[in-house]
């Protein structure tokens, strides 16, 4: 399992890092496929509560304070990350695609933090983030969002 950390490979504001030591997933991936191994990738937006904010960048807390949630404000900043910088390098890379990435996970441990069950918000933006992952790329698409749409 990998886990990308969206503070990880945007650590200032609106500057995304996938080159340098330790942030190029795309050759991970590509490593991984080398060695035959498949790859299952936890890519969030909130990745895992071990990591510092769920993986969330920090200035997030300056812009909303509404996370995890279908905040007009959350979700411009989640649209940049996973559809304008993430999904563009998983893409080619999915297993359909003849990649080993086998598994997207979209969001992770709402039972501690959000409630999909009663607040149909919370449940919004991960019907967000993994429409693109049903979607065959559209490349007239007008929306970010749906211009990078791919298919495990």
């Amino acid at each position: 399992m990998q886990y990308v950390p969206w503070n990880w490979h945007e650590p200032s504001k609106g500057i995304f890092d996938f080159e340098s030591e330790g942030r190029n997933i795309t050759r991970f991936v590509e490593i991984a496929q080398e060695v035959g191994l498949l790859v299952l990738m936890r890519a969030g937006p909130f990745m895992c509560g071990e990591w510092e904010f769920g993986g969330l960048p920090f200035y997030l807390i300056n812009e909303t304070q509404a996370y995890r949630t279908y905040d007009d404000v959350y979700i411009s900043y989640v649209d940049r990350w996973w559809g304008e910088q993430l999904l563009p390098r998983l893409a080619p890379q999915l297993y359909s695609n003849g990649g080993p990435i086998v598994m997207v996970q979209v969001e992770n441990e709402y039972g501690s933090f959000g409630d999909v069950g009663n607040n149909p918000l919370d449940l919004q933006v991960g019907i967000h983030c993994a429409r693109p992952l049903r979607c065959r790329h559209d490349p007239t698409a007008k929306s970010p969002r749906h211009h990078h749409a791919i298919c495990l």
